[in-house]
């Protein structure tokens, strides 16, 4: 059964956030925000994939520790994953 991830950006002003989660991104017109999703054979595969998200998210950012990763790959584990001000969910 294919698993999708989801993520939506209000605004533009997430978009930074949004492309940090590397999905397919439609926007929703000007200034109204978008959404990215892309599709993965398994709940495994789309883990990994945002375990990549936030291993990738963390070393770029000033502020990234073992701790926070730790805490990222918890949250994955719940089947969401917020970097910045977007939050990606599996479903």
């Amino acid at each position: 059964m294919k698993t999708t991830i989801i993520a939506t950006a209000p605004s533009v002003y997430q978009m930074q956030s949004l492309r940090a989660f590397n999905l397919e991104v439609k926007m929703h017109g000007y200034d109204s925000g978008a959404t990215g999703t892309l599709a993965f054979p398994t709940r495994v595969e789309a883990k990994e994939h945002l375990r990549r998200c936030a291993r990738t998210y963390n070393e770029n950012d000033p502020q990234g520790s073992h701790k926070r990763l730790r805490e990222m790959y918890q949250h994955i584990e719940r089947g969401h994953l917020t970097l910045d001000a977007v939050t990606a969910s599996i479903q």
